[in-house]
């Protein structure tokens, strides 16, 4: 985890342990091998691509972990994760690993079987395997295919930043480009142009939002303005002043206007 993790480790009776990694996925699978029983003491669960990215928007462990209590295994199965926890979780857990399995980061690489150790006395997660393993299985690994491809999710996805800087979805930054890159960038996108609440580009290339395009359904990446809300339109175009009615005989006479009901007139 080289860019760091978080764990809870108060109250544990077993603060070290090593064991062979099980790996899955998704927290689907995850769930149904520890009720059907195929998890064991010992093992080092590792639960991936549940990241900010991969999740996509870290979605909490609360179930496996429940589970693993729930089967007596709290104590002795260790849980590694990309993904996050609640605050209820308890055990020998450890989640927010970055960089996320979506991204390359090192998580991705785990194999079934390769040996894991959890430390809290050292804050120490590793994987024991040798550099030359680690190289070759880096280069034949390939991004699994986003699980959304239009809407919210799809831009979170897109956007979000890694676990240790908060997910956030702004990270943007030029710095370390040459000036004359920086005079060349592009001027920001406007907000309304991929429907966030928040400028997109900050001097990414015009290519980042080309490429876009497609993966949100927006012809080159940016779409047309949203549709101008009525309220706007009656600003812009306000209605007629109302025609004042007089009343035979003095009396009065409601008028009669939809814009304003309630106003009456009195001759004078």
């Amino acid at each position: 985890s080289p860019e760091g993790c978080v764990a809870k480790i108060t109250g544990l009776k077993n603060p070290v342990m090593t064991g062979p990694a099980r790996v899955f996925d998704d927290e689907q699978s995850a769930l149904a091998a520890i009720l059907a029983n195929k998890i064991v003491p010992g093992d080092v669960m590792v639960l991936r691509y549940l990241g900010p990215k991969g999740g996509p928007g870290m979605p909490e462990m609360l179930a496996p972990t429940g589970a693993l209590v729930g089967q007596g295994l709290g104590e002795s199965v260790g849980l590694i994760t990309d993904g996050r926890f609640s605050g209820g979780t308890w055990g020998m857990v450890v989640g927010h690993v970055a960089p996320e399995a979506a991204v390359g980061g090192l998580i991705a690489l785990i194999e079934e079987g390769d040996a894991i150790t959890i430390d809290s006395h050292q804050l120490l997660l590793q994987l024991n395997v040798s550099d030359e393993v680690i190289a070759r299985r880096r280069a034949s690994w390939t991004a699994p295919a986003p699980r959304y491809t239009r809407g919210v999710q799809a831009k979170f996805a897109f956007n979000a930043s890694t676990a240790s800087k908060g997910a956030v979805l702004d990270n943007y930054s030029v710095r370390g480009r040459s000036s004359s890159a920086r005079a060349s960038a592009p001027a920001p996108v406007p907000r309304q142009a991929l429907g966030l609440a928040m400028t997109v580009n900050n001097g990414l290339p015009a290519g980042v939002f080309a490429a876009l395009g497609p993966t949100l359904g927006v012809a080159g990446g940016i779409g047309p303005s949203p549709p101008q809300h009525r309220c706007a339109k009656r600003r812009q175009n306000p209605p007629p002043a109302p025609r004042r009615h007089r009343a035979e005989g003095g009396h009065l006479q409601r008028q009669k206007h939809k814009a304003n009901p309630e106003q009456v007139h009195a001759t004078p």
